[in-house]
């Protein structure tokens, strides 16, 4: 059973009662507010899961490409102390642009994929 958000009329009658003394009829106009008010909670709540799912995937991507690059930088290390470069898997998310900085080219405009000074 998903789980109740929201008041129902009823409640905020019970409640009105409880802390004003005050007695509202099942049909009173001032209990519209609540199916407003209930309507405005609903639409609130589907805009954090849209804003919740689109935060999840910007986090993914921006810590994909952190980690592509920290693995291109520690490759870098390696390969000086070794003398032999290793291949580095790129992630499916390193040609695409930045939603946070639209400035930035995507692979196929950028020469160097590597490089945070742009």
């Amino acid at each position: 059973m998903a789980k109740k958000i929201g008041l129902d009329p009823e409640e905020v009658r019970q409640l009105l009662m409880e802390k004003h003394d005050t007695a509202l009829s099942e049909d009173d106009p001032i209990l519209m507010l609540v199916t407003l008010q209930n309507a405005f909670t609903a639409d609130y709540n589907r805009l954090l899961k849209r804003h919740h799912e689109a935060l999840k995937k910007t986090m993914k991507t921006v810590l994909g490409e952190t980690a592509h690059e920290m693995r291109k930088v520690s490759d870098g290390l390696m390969t000086k102390q070794s003398g032999q470069p290793s291949k580095i898997p790129s992630p499916k998310s390193a040609c695409t642009r930045r939603p946070w900085n639209p400035s930035w080219p995507s692979c196929a405009n950028s020469t160097s994929s590597t490089s945070f000074a742009r």
